[in-house]
């Protein structure tokens, strides 16, 4: 969800690849951009959950 108010289309994407397993062509093409702006949108749409959540995920990793 906070992915989502972030920048929605970044939800929708990583949602449609990583969820749902759809092939980056078919994304791409749901969307209506490239598969260059596609993995670019990824990109920042990584960046942001990595430096978002990354302080929990490394506490969750000492607690395993």
């Amino acid at each position: 969800e906070s992915l989502k108010e972030e920048k929605e289309d970044w939800y929708t994407a990583v949602n449609l690849l990583y969820c749902l397993g759809k092939p980056h062509e078919v994304v791409a093409d749901e969307l209506g951009i490239s598969k260059d702006a596609l993995y670019s949108l990824v990109y920042r749409a990584k960046k942001w959950i990595r430096k978002t959540y990354e302080e929990k995920y490394e506490e969750i990793m000492k607690r395993s």
